[in-house]
């Protein structure tokens, strides 16, 4: 057990270095059985209320080696979108768009990419603060779901990109109170 998770834990830092996959470490002393077996056990703790910040840095490495190793597995790509959930969670901006860029180079296909693309569009704006990717990444969700559920939202971030929740709650309160004049 203490070398599988060795194993796992050395193709994190390495995928993490290379953001590819290495195929000696994935041959090499994979059990793919156990590595299941421990899948599962930890989507219980998951699934099972608010988990202990241990098991979501076990989740990050876990969920990925899961992407990493079953790439074609319908699972892979909401393992993906669980980590950006994980690495916004623990305030890690960067990696959670990071993410979200993989799952839609990857998985066009994916029943969830409309929200992936809308996370990614509002994290870079709200979170990474990168006011012209921000306005890109509007622009490109709009233009392939203009029909969306989201796309009120996004034409509204687009055009105060860089304001602060607060600061858009201001603005439109002094917009309805000009209005109500």
């Amino acid at each position: 057990m203490k070398r599988i998770l060795f194993v796992l834990s050395a193709a994190l830092v390495i995928t993490s270095c290379q953001n590819e996959p290495t195929e000696e470490i994935i041959a090499e002393d994979f059990d793919s059985v156990q590595f299941m077996i421990d899948l599962q056990r930890l989507d219980s703790i998951m699934a099972n209320g608010l988990p202990a910040k241990k098991d979501i840095k076990k989740a990050l490495v876990m969920y990925q080696d899961f992407a990493n190793y079953f790439p074609n597995d319908p699972k892979a790509p909401n393992y993906l979108f669980q980590v950006s959930d994980f690495y916004y969670s623990l305030e890690q901006h960067e990696k959670a768009v990071s993410t979200l860029t993989t799952i839609i180079e990857k998985y066009p296909d994916y029943n969830r990419i409309e929200s992936v693309y809308f996370t990614r569009a509002n994290h870079t704006d709200m979170d990474l603060r990168d006011t012209t990717l921000a306005k890109q990444y509007y622009e490109e969700f709009l233009e392939k779901y203009p029909n969306s559920q989201y796309a009120n939202d996004a034409k509204v971030r687009m055009e105060n990109v860089g304001l602060s929740i607060e600061d858009m709650v201001k603005k439109f309160d002094e917009m309805n109170a000009a209005a109500n004049k």
